[in-house]
């Protein structure tokens, strides 16, 4: 290997471990992807989120990363708490679906609780190449305000990427991926258990 090569590749140990090493904040806003839903615009709805951290004293931190032999060195951090960030995606997708979404509870609003059991995102080491893995599982709570019952649903989403270098982007895409997967079918769902009670 002549000298050129060398520090090239010193260079790239360096560059590649540093990003190991260092914590990553995700900064990315929650798009909606629902357009209007018939029928939606007749309810009021109140949310809430719960949601205890994987980490304690770390109520933003959805993941860790790691090294090539799969020892955690950082972690990944939302810009804002998990359960407020994840409320505002949600009430986003709801306005988006066209319902009401109001800020105190009322007795004509239907009450829906997400209660995150976990959100996270890892890599999972190999000897070749690496699984980036994210997961999501909430379960949905809602209270109907006219009639004595409530329904519960559980979600689990969860989205890989294998690769040979795991970057921040591909820590940041994969808890991205599972909530604008998973909080659009919430809302899917919900509507249709309105629309079938109403």
């Amino acid at each position: 290997m002549n000298k050129k090569s060398f520090l090239f590749l010193v260079a790239m140990i360096i560059f590649l471990s540093s990003c190991a090493l260092n914590n990553h904040t995700i900064q990315t806003p929650y798009q909606p992807t629902l357009h209007k839903i018939e029928g939606s615009e007749k309810y009021s709805v109140f949310t809430k989120v719960d949601y205890q951290p994987v980490f304690q004293n770390d109520p933003k931190a959805v993941g860790v990363k790691k090294n090539g032999y799969g020892f955690e060195t950082a972690r990944i951090y939302m810009a804002e708490n998990v359960e407020d960030w994840l409320k505002k995606a949600f009430d986003k997708e709801l306005k988006s679906a066209g319902l009401d979404v109001v800020n105190s509870q009322n007795n004509n609003a239907i009450k829906i609780t997400l209660d995150v059991r976990q959100i996270f995102v890892e890599p999972w080491v190999g000897f070749w190449s690496c699984d980036v893995i994210g997961i999501l599982k909430i379960e949905v709570k809602l209270d109907s305000p006219n009639k004595d019952s409530y329904f519960i649903r559980k979600f689990v989403t969860y989205d890989k990427l294998t690769t040979i270098v795991w970057l921040d982007s591909m820590h940041e895409t994969r808890i991205i991926n599972v909530v604008q997967k998973t909080i659009p079918e919430i809302v899917k769902e919900i509507n249709l258990l309105l629309a079938s009670n109403s």
